[in-house]
């Protein structure tokens, strides 16, 4: 995922680059976590201060994409995710 912030990505997404890390950090990549679980627990107490944060926007309709390792699901989120109105976690 932090490979996916490159030049060209922070030029055209500028601040959703921060998004990308706090998805890597907290929700990807945690290899030291994986095994002992301890850090669940900042993770879920972050889900609970997110859950009282009010929403902008409504999700009315959300769409997932789902595909095979190496069939370009990951660019095309990627490419949809530069926009404002899309979220994409890998």
């Amino acid at each position: 995922m932090v490979a996916q912030i490159d030049k060209n990505f922070s030029r055209v997404a500028g601040n959703r680059r921060i998004v990308r890390w706090i998805s890597y950090l907290f929700y990807e990549g945690r290899p030291l976590t994986t095994k002992g679980r301890w850090f669940n627990v900042v993770v879920f107490a972050l889900y609970w201060l997110q859950s009282l944060i009010p929403e902008l926007k409504k999700v009315k309709q959300p769409v997932f994409i789902l595909g095979t390792g190496r069939s370009g699901t990951t660019i095309l989120g990627v490419s949809l995710g530069v926009h404002s109105d899309v979220g994409f976690l890998n």
